[in-house]
């Protein structure tokens, strides 16, 4: 007959099993974490802000300086440079357009897609289609320029947070300048507003971020 105040010993079918269920216990645990998704980290770039998350723009209905329609369906399907303007510039612009021929060149080299760049006119009552279609291809027959009613240049630059003004002619009915934002812009193809790169602008520095945003996404 047992003592009933015998302590009664695990059996060591019970103690075999201890080591095992905490065995399964760290494997599951393991797998829930390789199962997790993982967070995005963005792109290290050093010479532009990047914008989290991408922002997406409302519509807009311009022409580029080919008479075609240009609405942000072109934005889709590759990285997007863009930049604002008018052809009237007489510094700012023209080496901008250079510099960014410069990157498109640059990223030819180095095997790399090369971006769409689009120049966008602030001023479309002097930049028609035609106008466009003279001065674009000078700095890269692979540019897109577009322009449009005031109405919808508002509505597109309103949205990305670009700003320009108009200065009063020396003289009724003669020219003007523009005053506008120096910034480029990146989309990504998705055709969302990625990035922006602030003035002064370096070939240099925009290639090796452009090459690092692709190496981030090509890694994913």
């Amino acid at each position: 007959m047992s003592d009933p105040n015998e302590t009664r010993k695990p059996s060591s079918d019970f103690l075999w099993l201890i080591p095992g269920l905490i065995l399964g216990g760290l494997l599951w645990f393991l797998y829930q974490q390789w199962q997790a998704p993982v967070a995005p980290t963005n792109p290290s770039i050093e010479h532009g802000t990047w914008l989290t998350p991408a922002q997406i723009i409302p519509d807009y209905a311009l022409l580029d300086h080919r008479g075609e329609d240009f609405t942000p369906a072109r934005l889709q399907g590759q990285w997007t440079f863009m930049f604002f303007g008018f052809t009237h510039c007489p510094d700012v612009c023209p080496t901008t357009m250079a510099l960014l021929d410069n990157v498109a060149k640059r990223a030819e080299k180095q095997g790399l897609p090369a971006p769409q760049v689009v120049f966008v006119s602030v001023d479309p009552v002097r930049d028609t289609v035609e106008q466009l279609s003279r001065y674009v291809p000078y700095f890269n027959e692979d540019f897109i320029g577009v322009t449009g009613s005031m109405v919808e240049i508002n509505r597109m630059t309103r949205n990305l947070g670009i700003v320009y003004a108009y200065d009063e002619p020396k003289e009724p009915g003669g020219d003007y300048e523009v005053d506008h934002s120096a910034a480029i812009l990146l989309f990504n193809p998705q055709g969302h507003y990625t990035a922006m790169f602030g003035a002064p602008h370096s070939a240099a520095g925009l290639a090796s971020d452009y090459a690092r945003i692709l190496q981030h996404f090509e890694t994913k």
